[in-house]
């Protein structure tokens, strides 16, 4: 695990805009003008993982001055751009299909039929790439409050 104060990881994932638009997404990158949330999920248009997003997405207007968003899950370009359509997601999802950068942040957790999946897990890196939150195991409800609370003391 991670812990506050340590140099976040620095990855670089194909991922998909809320337009449709598949780039390629560098943490270094995201971090020259803002703050970066990062949020692992485990499976898109899954009840937790929609809930979760959604509430992200909602709580956009009170992010996007401060920093940049984005969801990681092991689906692909495919199944992330129907997940964007469907709840009209306004920031981008990454494809993590190897895990590689979930294990980098220690956001996985062995499943119920072996072998290594996503745990739910977020990350607030400031602008320096030092992380300043991180949240483990995260519950849905009143999450994203706890990660603009951080945010909003990183700009104060």
């Amino acid at each position: 695990m991670l812990k506050i104060g340590n140099t976040a990881p620095v990855f670089s994932l194909q991922g998909i805009d809320h337009s449709g638009k598949e780039q390629e997404y560098i943490s270094a990158a995201l971090l020259k003008d803002k703050h970066l949330i990062v949020y692992f999920y485990p499976k898109d248009d899954t009840p937790g993982c929609t809930k979760e997003s959604c509430s992200f997405n909602a709580s956009l207007i009170h992010i996007r001055h401060k920093a940049h968003i984005i969801g990681i899950s092991a689906d692909g370009i495919a199944s992330h751009l129907k997940f964007l359509e469907k709840h009209h997601l306004l920031f981008p999802l990454l494809s993590d299909t190897d895990l590689k950068v979930a294990k980098s942040f220690g956001a996985t957790k062995v499943g119920l039929l072996g072998g290594d999946k996503i745990s739910r897990s977020t990350f607030l890196i400031n602008k320096n790439g030092v992380l300043a939150g991180a949240w483990y195991d995260v519950k849905v409800d009143g999450h994203t409050e706890e990660v603009l609370a951080e945010l909003n003391k990183l700009e104060s």
